[in-house]
């Protein structure tokens, strides 16, 4: 299953978490130009173990951030 969230406005790191609970199938994952931090991509990461693909161009993520995104083992395409 694949998920484009890409610049909508109106969603916060928050609403981020609450989707990746109920979407753990997601495969690949469009989050271009939404403001997420850290803490809701750590989050995104454990509950989504299957992402193949992320976007996450425009994001504000530090080092801590792209580092969570090692518990991805499907990983094969990452958009910064």
């Amino acid at each position: 299953t694949h998920l484009s969230l890409n610049r909508c406005a109106y969603i916060s790191g928050k609403s981020l978490v609450q989707i990746a609970k109920v979407a753990k199938g997601l495969r690949a994952l469009r989050l271009e130009g939404i403001d997420i931090d850290d803490d809701a991509l750590s989050s995104i990461t454990k509950s989504c173990r299957n992402l193949e693909v992320l976007r996450l161009r425009g994001a504000s993520i530090t080092d801590r951030g792209v580092s969570s995104l090692s518990i991805l083992a499907n990983l094969k395409y990452l958009y910064l």
